[in-house]
């Protein structure tokens, strides 16, 4: 019920002001309206999971939470509204460079070169895989940009070896290329087409064939010396 004012008139008993009945009626009534909205029982009521604002009533003030910015969180306000604004931003940085993000950018990550990224939701994260091959079985054209150590192990199945020098070591197998400056062709013509003319000698290895045919000159003999010459057996 509006409240209701008693006319009083324009000075005292002039006759234009309400009636005693009328006037204690106003003032009976604006009483009983009184009454009525001390006790009322309205409450505030927080709703929501959120935060609650309403605190509590105290007599008739209803009794809510300020709001205010945390850390990089801006709170302004007029007269209908209540703004919250986060001011901060992200930076990021990398190997060549760094990029600022505002509150609404979106960071992306994508994989260079044999790198690939992937997203896995059971944990949030994103890992990051080296697709490079780095298997010898895996390369067809492997290179290496130093010495190769193998600890003396050896190097099995072997196809074909190309080397500009051979140092030490025995060798086995078939050799293309040259010796000391002397060709694979003429260490097997020596070795292989070795002419022992028309005797039949015991020769067994090369070195039994220095022995029998190549002419040995032991200088001028100015003191008789004894001299023993081996040539192996003749049949």
């Amino acid at each position: 019920m509006a409240h209701q004012t008693i006319n009083i008139g324009n000075i005292a008993n002039d006759g234009t002001g309400d009636e005693l009945r009328v006037a204690f009626r106003k003032i009976n009534d604006n009483f009983e309206d009184i009454d009525l909205r001390v006790g009322d029982p309205v409450d505030g009521i927080n709703t929501g999971g959120g935060a609650g604002v309403f605190v509590q009533r105290v007599n008739n003030d209803l009794e809510f939470r300020s709001i205010t910015g945390g850390t990089n969180i801006t709170v302004t306000e007029d007269a209908n509204t209540i703004a919250i604004s986060v001011d901060s931003v992200l930076t990021t940085s990398t190997d060549a460079g760094s990029v600022t993000l505002s509150p609404t950018d979106e960071l992306k990550i994508f994989g260079g070169t044999d790198i690939e990224t992937r997203f896995e939701s059971s944990n949030n994260s994103i890992v990051i895989d080296n697709t490079k091959v780095t298997e010898l079985a895996d390369d067809t054209s492997p290179v290496l940009s130093g010495s190769l150590d193998a600890n003396l192990n050896n190097i099995n199945n072997v196809n074909n070896i190309t080397a500009n020098t051979f140092t030490g070591g025995s060798f086995f197998g078939t050799l293309f290329g040259s010796i000391a400056n002397a060709s694979t062709a003429d260490i097997t013509k020596f070795f292989g087409d070795l002419d022992l003319g028309t005797i039949n000698p015991s020769v067994v290895n090369f070195y039994d064939a220095i022995t029998l045919f190549v002419t040995i000159d032991y200088g001028t003999f100015v003191t008789p010396t004894a001299t023993n010459s081996n040539f192996g057996s003749l049949v």
